[in-house]
């Protein structure tokens, strides 16, 4: 049961927030509301700058860093990355 629900937890974490949103329109409408709870409190979506700080100073395991960003807009490429890239040369 472990591995199963480290394996969910993964799987959430790629998920789009419309999904989320969407869930009460699915077979996984019970669950909704603890899949919300992991998704928007205890996952980092909020942001991009959210997510890289916790990936760099606060997630640290044996066994490496999963990490998967996508963007649905190109704006994020007209803004300078260094503001983000700064604490991974500080750590």
């Amino acid at each position: 049961m472990q591995v199963l629900n480290w394996s969910k937890y993964l799987l959430l974490q790629t998920a789009a927030p419309d999904a989320i949103v969407r869930l009460e329109y699915t077979d996984l409408a019970e669950e909704k509301k603890n899949i919300e709870d992991i998704y928007f409190k205890q996952q980092h979506h909020a942001s991009i700058e959210d997510f890289l700080n916790h990936c760099v100073h606060g997630y640290h395991t044996e066994t490496g860093l999963l990490m998967q960003v996508g963007l649905s807009d190109n704006l994020f490429f007209c803004v300078p990355l260094y503001p983000w890239c700064n604490p991974l040369h500080n750590s």
